[in-house]
């Protein structure tokens, strides 16, 4: 089930004009790749951090719509008074 509310954060707020599909499946990867390497290296502190200001993470994922949210809905949360993201319990 929270597979497909984290699923639909991402694509279904990408609407009414449902971004490009390419750029929605860039976003998909990109994602895939971050919350991959928290599950091969869930030590590594820098994993389990994103900074909102990272233009790479802003350019594939953070500026679509339900971007941030698919984070926060894997764990991360968002650090009062600064830009970044961070998964504090890696399961």
């Amino acid at each position: 089930m929270k597979v497909l509310v984290i699923h639909n954060a991402l694509y279904y707020k990408s609407c009414p004009a449902l971004e490009d599909d390419a750029k929605v499946k860039r976003a998909f990867q990109t994602l895939r790749t971050y919350m991959g390497n928290v599950s091969k290296n869930p030590d590594e502190e820098k994993f389990r951090k994103i900074r909102l200001t990272n233009q790479t993470f802003q350019d594939r994922a953070g500026s679509l719509k339900g971007g941030i949210e698919f984070v926060e809905l894997c764990g991360f949360e968002k650090m009062e008074g600064e830009d970044v993201l961070v998964l504090t319990k890696v399961h």
